[in-house]
């Protein structure tokens, strides 16, 4: 028996909602279509759980749900796992979401300038 049939290798589909929050789930591959379908219709991206490192990372993602009426759930997952997801599917030459770049970025924490070019006097200043 391969790993499919027995129900070992999982599906993941992610990406980010109309909010850019990372969004996550595993699913059996025996709904590989319906998954397919649900995960169109929401933009976001169906990979396979192939191979040891995504096998773990999909273990600590929630299940995700099919409705009958053809729409799936995805519930929210931190930032760093899924920053962690895109860059094993990235190694093992899986599609990403289209915002795999934003993914890894490092966001400025709030206040602080963005980029160089934001510097102005008084950034450097303690009270």
């Amino acid at each position: 028996m391969t790993k499919e049939a027995n129900g070992g290798t999982e599906l993941i589909v992610l990406g980010r909602d109309e909010e850019g929050k990372p969004r996550a789930a595993r699913f059996p591959v025996g709904q590989a279509d319906l998954v397919a379908k649900a995960a169109t219709a929401m933009n976001l991206t169906v990979c396979k759980a192939d191979g040891a490192a995504l096998a773990e990372l999909a273990k600590k993602l929630p299940n995700g749900r099919l409705y009958a009426t053809g729409h799936g759930f995805v519930p929210l997952v931190g930032r760093s796992l899924y920053g962690k997801l895109v860059e094993q599917l990235q190694l093992a030459g899986q599609p990403v979401p289209r915002d795999a770049d934003q993914a890894n970025a490092q966001q400025p924490a709030p206040g602080l300038p963005a980029t160089w070019d934001d510097i102005a006097v008084g950034h450097g200043d303690r009270p």
